[in-house]
C-alpha cells in the first residue's frame, strides 16, 4: 500500500519565502517534529497585524492533518478582515493561501498581492475514520432502518433532535443514541436533571442516557474510545450527524461525518453553512432524496426560520411518501462509488498538492528548481 505524505509544500524552503503557519499548537507529536523552526508560527490571525514581514513572498496556511484539526476562533469574516488588513499594509509583498475553509477567497483574490487555493481533497479526521471501511463486498444494499442517530455530549441542537425522534416515535424503528455523558468526568454517567446547564437539556432528559442498539455496558464514554468503536449501523440508510462545531460559519465536519461514508450511509450533516456541499466537493456523491441544498447553506442559530425543522420536515415527507427498499437500491452503487472515492482521498490529496507546489514554485520564480522537482511531477 502507497503511503502518502501530506502537506508537502512546507519542504520548499526559499530564502524569499516566508512560512506562516497558523497553530494553536501541534496537532500530534509527529506533526511538532515538521514544523521547522525556519516557519513563522502565530496562535491566532490577530498575531500578523504585528508580525514583521520582510520576505518577498509569504505563504499562509493552518497547521491540521489528517489525524486532527483544530478551530480557529475567528469566524471567515473576521479571518478575512484581519488578512485584508495585512495585504493592505504589505502592498509590496506577494501572499499565497491555502485555505481550508477560513476565509473568504473571493475578498482576498480582490487584493492584487494575494492569491487563494481553495483545498479540496483533504479530509481531517479521515485516519481515525479509516477504521471503519467496510470493504466493498460486504456493503449492505437492502436497509433495516431509515436512520441512525449517534449523539455524544449533551448539545441544544442535539437535544432539539433527540425530542423530535422521541415526540415522533422515530426511536422505535431506528438507531438512536445521546449519551449526553459530562465533559468534566468522561468516565461517569451525567444525571442530567442535576445539571447546572439545563437549557441544553432535551425536555426527555429522563430517557437520558439513551441507545436502543448496543449495550450500555460496551459503550465507552471517553472521546479515544467512541473514536476506536465500530458501531453496528450498517444497516441503516441514511446518517443524522448534529454536528460538534455546528454553530460555525464556515463549512465543518469531523470525524463523524467521515465514519457514515465508511459505513456506507448516506450523510445528513447538521453543521456550518456550506458542510454537505464541501464533502461533495471532494467526490462524495450526494443525491438529493431530501433537499439538502435547500438548508445546507444556511446557519443553524438563525431567528425566523429553523434549518433543523427544514431538515426534520424533508425526512417526515420522505418516509410517508418513499419505500426503504426503492431509496437503499438507488443509494447502494453511490454508496460503493463514496466509499473507493474516501479510500483514494490520501492519493486525490497527493496529486492536489502537486499542483499546489507547482503554484507555490511558479509563483517565486523557482518553477525549474531542481531540488523541488520531485514534488511536482510523478
Amino acid at each position: 500500500m502507497i503511503k502518502y505524505n501530506t502537506n508537502t509544500f512546507e519542504e520548499i524552503k526559499l530564502k524569499d519565502l516566508q512560512h506562516i503557519l497558523i497553530t494553536e499548537s501541534p496537532c500530534d507529536s509527529k506533526r511538532k517534529t515538521n514544523i521547522s523552526s525556519e516557519n513563522t508560527v502565530i496562535n491566532n490571525l490577530s498575531s500578523l497585524l504585528n508580525l514583521k514581514l520582510n520576505k518577498k513572498y509569504n505563504l499562509i496556511y493552518k497547521d491540521e492533518s489528517f489525524n486532527h484539526a483544530w478551530d480557529i476562533e475567528n469566524n471567515c469574516l473576521e479571518n478575512t478582515v484581519i488578512l485584508e488588513k495585512i495585504l493592505t499594509k504589505h502592498q509590496d509583498l506577494f501572499f499565497m493561501v491555502i485555505d481550508n475553509s477560513i476565509f473568504v477567497p473571493a475578498l482576498l483574490r480582490k487584493h492584487k498581492n494575494c492569491q487563494v487555493w481553495p483545498r479540496k481533497y483533504f479530509s481531517t479526521g479521515f485516519r481515525i475514520s479509516k477504521k471503519f471501511l467496510v470493504d466493498e463486498n460486504n456493503l449492505q444494499e437492502k436497509r433495516s432502518h431509515w436512520f441512525c442517530c449517534v449523539l455524544g455530549r449533551k448539545d441544544l441542537f442535539r437535544s432539539k433532535f433527540f425530542d423530535w425522534m422521541i415526540d415522533n416515535n422515530l426511536h422505535l424503528k431506528n438507531k438512536v443514541s445521546y449519551l449526553a455523558h459530562s465533559t468534566e468526568n468522561n468516565r461517569r454517567w451525567e444525571g442530567v436533571e442535576h445539571s447546572e446547564d439545563m437549557i441544553n437539556s432535551p425536555k426527555n432528559f429522563h430517557l437520558l442516557p439513551f441507545n436502543n442498539f448496543e449495550d450500555r455496558k460496551e459503550i465507552p464514554l471517553d472521546n479515544t474510545g467512541r473514536f476506536v468503536k465500530k458501531m453496528p449501523v450498517y444497516d441503516c440508510l441514511f446518517n443524522i450527524i448534529v454536528d460538534t462545531w455546528v454553530v460555525v460559519d464556515r463549512p465543518s465536519y469531523t470525524e463523524k461525518s467521515l465514519n457514515s461514508i465508511g459505513y456506507g450511509n448516506f450523510p445528513i450533516i447538521i453543521s456550518g453553512p456550506g458542510s454537505m456541499k464541501r464533502m461533495q466537493e471532494f467526490g462524495i456523491i450526494l443525491p438529493d432524496y431530501i433537499k439538502w441544498h435547500y438548508w445546507d447553506d444556511i446557519p443553524v442559530d438563525q431567528l425566523n426560520y429553523s434549518k433543523i425543522e427544514i431538515i426534520q420536515r424533508q425526512l417526515i415527507k420522505l418516509f410517508k411518501t418513499h419505500k426503504m427498499e426503492d431509496i437503499a437500491s438507488d443509494w447502494y452503487p453511490y454508496a460503493l462509488k463514496n466509499l473507493n472515492q474516501l479510500k483514494n482521498i490520501e492519493k486525490n490529496c497527493n496529486e492536489e498538492e502537486k499542483e499546489i507546489c507547482r503554484w507555490i514554485l511558479t509563483s517565486c520564480q523557482n518553477i525549474s528548481n531542481k531540488q523541488y522537482q520531485h514534488l511536482i511531477n510523478d
